[in-house]
């Protein structure tokens, strides 16, 4: 048998909905907690758009190389 789930429109109206299971959910709030969510600002944006350009063309090393050109 097909379960139906009745989402008011009160509720389906104010934002978009997405469906997930109890436990990914609870496992979302547990990440939640541990993980810190930060706010970036302008400046931030543009450098991290940046770096993932350069990292695109092929313009970064791994860290493994820069500790050796460091002499670490």
């Amino acid at each position: 048998m097909v379960k139906v789930i009745t989402i008011p429109k009160k509720i389906a109206k104010e934002d978009k909905l997405v469906l997930v299971s109890r436990s990914k959910y609870e496992e979302y709030l547990e990440l939640k907690k541990i993980i810190r969510v930060v706010k970036l600002n302008q400046f931030e944006k543009k450098e991290i758009k940046q770096s993932r350009k350069e990292i695109k063309n092929g313009e970064s090393i791994s860290l493994n190389r820069f500790k050796n050109e460091l002499g670490c």
